[in-house]
């Protein structure tokens, strides 16, 4: 028999550790574009161009490519959540289903 509060609890916080490190990479992406664009400006380089420099960047590509593997690493492990949640209640009915049957045999 298959232990599904251990598996679901383990696919759970799988899940909340992915979650929360997508959204740190998504909160921060302001932050983390001012922060490149700032010494760019504080060089003299007017701001627009700082900024279309930064985003033309390999390094600020990179960043959204980090993003954005964290969002799918993320909505992956919900999906394995949703899918022992899924199984289990599968499994469930089934239960339900032999012992419905066990009772009206008798």
């Amino acid at each position: 028999m298959n232990n599904w509060p251990e598996q679901f609890r383990i696919a759970a916080k799988d899940w909340c550790d992915k979650h929360a490190a997508a959204e740190l990479l998504e909160e921060t992406k302001t932050a983390t574009f001012s922060q490149k664009v700032a010494p760019l400006v504080t060089d003299g380089t007017p701001v627009n161009r700082a900024e279309v420099h930064v985003r033309a960047s390999d390094e600020w590509h990179q960043y959204l490519e980090e993003m954005v593997a964290a969002r799918k690493a993320a909505n992956l492990a919900k999906v394995k959540m949703e899918w022992l949640r899924m199984c289990f209640k599968e499994e469930e009915a089934r239960n339900y289903a032999v012992r419905a049957e066990k009772n009206m045999t008798r």
